[in-house]
């Protein structure tokens, strides 16, 4: 039971129908509207990053997220730190640079860059494994690769 949302709210405690109004501290000292304290808002950071989207005969490169951190054991396409990085990887390929991507996680905001080219051939390309596009709904994708499947 989440008493902070329904019956102990912050401007608005509803004590005489609180099941833990006997070990209340706010009841204890007499004023329970100055209970739960807030703690100081941490800093949202901010990360940038590259995606490389790249499509031979109908099939998209992705790979495998880590086991832990940041949308883990999701696929993706093949990520960068920088766009050099992510040109690099196809080099001689011209790359159409898609407009970017803004997504909000709970502890930062991700600035998501999409370049994408067509290979004809196997070419360089970084490790990962190649799915047909009427296939990718069977992969867990994050939100915002979805959303960029659907919309092209």
């Amino acid at each position: 039971m989440d008493l902070g949302a329904t019956v102990c709210t912050a401007r608005s405690p509803d004590c005489l129908l609180c099941p833990v109004q006997s070990m209340c501290r706010g009841q204890r000292e007499g004023d329970p509207t100055r209970w739960p304290v807030k703690t100081r808002k941490l800093k949202r950071g901010r990360r940038e990053n590259w995606w490389l989207w790249i499509e031979k005969q109908g099939q998209v490169l992705l790979q495998q997220r880590p086991a832990t951190g940041v949308w883990a054991g999701l696929w993706t396409l093949p990520m960068f730190d920088d766009e050099a990085g992510a040109r690099q990887a196809l080099p001689g390929v011209a790359l159409e640079t898609l407009p970017r991507i803004e997504h909000a996680l709970t502890h930062f905001d991700w600035v998501l860059h999409t370049v994408r080219a067509d290979v004809a051939g196997a070419g360089m390309t970084p490790g990962g494994t190649w799915v047909a596009r009427e296939n990718l709904a069977d992969y867990a994708l994050p939100a915002p690769l979805k959303k960029l499947f659907e919309e092209s």
